[in-house]
């Protein structure tokens, strides 16, 4: 989450909308809640909110990509789960780590010079020799997308079903719209990507069917007109 004081602006970031790249441009306003935490601080109930929001389709797959590259479908692990009493108010408990300070502070610091390039190669080996690689097809994941928990079914709308957002930020263009949202001109470092074929190289229309009956309300979050589906 991202909070900003002066501007009184309140960024809620879905799990991969572009949150760890915002999270990393802006290290002294990240919120330690969590980076995809809901949850609005008492000082912020009056200030603009603002989401990050994805094509559905991309996001699905970027989901599927991430999760296998960090294991997260072995059997038995599941990254996050809804401890809330109902799913209208979600209370999320996650496995990974916590959103350290030394994290935060260490973004930028972290990308540049000598230790930037040190910090690059060890992203580089993480990828390669990745032990905790666990593949599975990705229709499978679709089909069973609720039995890896939250993090991995619920789609955007679900995840801030209880936050009164007034703005969407597209991940398709969330260098602009979030410039024009902090009126001032921000630059999104790349982290956290996931490296796989385009969306519409993955999914064929009988899953696409199933992501959309699932994610497709996701479109409606967005101020610019749905174009996501295959053609």
């Amino acid at each position: 989450m991202i909070v900003d004081r002066d501007r009184k602006i309140v960024i809620v970031t879905p799990p991969k909308t572009g949150s760890t790249s915002l999270h990393a441009a802006l290290p002294n306003l990240v919120m330690n809640r969590g980076q995809h935490s809901v949850a609005i601080p008492d000082f912020a109930k009056g200030y603009r909110i603002a989401i990050t929001v994805r094509n559905p389709l991309d996001r699905c797959v970027s989901m599927w990509a991430y999760g296998c590259a960090v294991g997260a479908f072995k059997p038995g692990r599941h990254s996050c789960v809804n401890t809330g009493s109902s799913t209208s108010s979600p209370s999320y408990r996650c496995n990974d780590p916590p959103y350290s300070p030394e994290r935060r502070n260490g973004y930028k610091s972290s990308m540049s010079g000598r230790r930037g390039i040190i910090s690059r190669v060890r992203c580089l080996c993480r990828r390669l020799f990745n032990k905790n690689r666990y593949m599975i097809p990705f229709g499978e994941f679709v089909v069973r997308q609720a039995e890896f928990g939250t993090f991995w079914s619920h789609n955007i709308s679900e995840w801030v079903s209880n936050v009164p957002w007034t703005t969407a930020l597209r991940q398709e263009s969330l260098e602009d719209d979030l410039s024009i949202l902090l009126s001032d001109r921000i630059v999104l470092p790349r982290y956290n990507s996931t490296r796989h074929k385009p969306w519409d190289a993955i999914i064929t229309p009988d899953l696409e069917e199933v992501i959309m009956d699932r994610w497709g309300d996701d479109c409606s979050l967005s101020n610019k007109e749905c174009e996501y589906g295959l053609v």
